[in-house]
């Protein structure tokens, strides 16, 4: 996606750096958000049960976003840790309304594939040289 843009540059070593940097800044910006997220939803859930564990949180959401980062960006399925109660419209089972969601989760993990595999091989490439592994650090599938 840089390439026509770099070559926009003519060979100026500073705008090329500064969009190497830049790019490098919109991968981490992913991991950002995932934490921001995970953490915002862990304090809703706080508010709502005081029973929920707050112990290490910030390095449980550390594991979790690289874990779901490193998905993301290998355009892997994520499984949902724990799925919702279904809630069902009048006349549907919540049987049907889990068969929907899931059907839906899978056409979204479609579309990403297809969208990763867009891009060109050398963002690949980076992608995997930035996310690609995750360590295990305790976590047990």
């Amino acid at each position: 996606m840089l390439k026509p843009i770099i070559e926009s540059y003519h060979g100026n070593k500073d705008l090329i750096k500064q969009e190497v940097d830049r790019e490098k800044l919109l991968l981490a910006n992913i991991g950002i958000a995932i934490n921001k997220k995970i953490t915002s939803q862990h304090k809703e859930a706080k508010k709502h049960d005081n029973a929920i564990d707050g112990t290490a949180i910030n390095k449980k959401a550390e594991q979790v976003t690289e874990l779901i980062a490193s998905h993301i960006v290998n355009g892997n399925d994520l499984k949902l840790l724990a799925m919702p109660e279904p809630v069902a419209n009048e006349g549907e089972e919540a049987n049907d309304v889990f068969h929907r969601e899931k059907h839906a989760l899978q056409k979204q993990s479609l579309e990403a594939r297809k969208q990763l595999k867009d891009v060109p091989q050398e963002d690949r490439i980076k992608l995997l040289e930035m996310y690609g592994e995750v360590e295990a650090k305790g976590l047990e599938e």
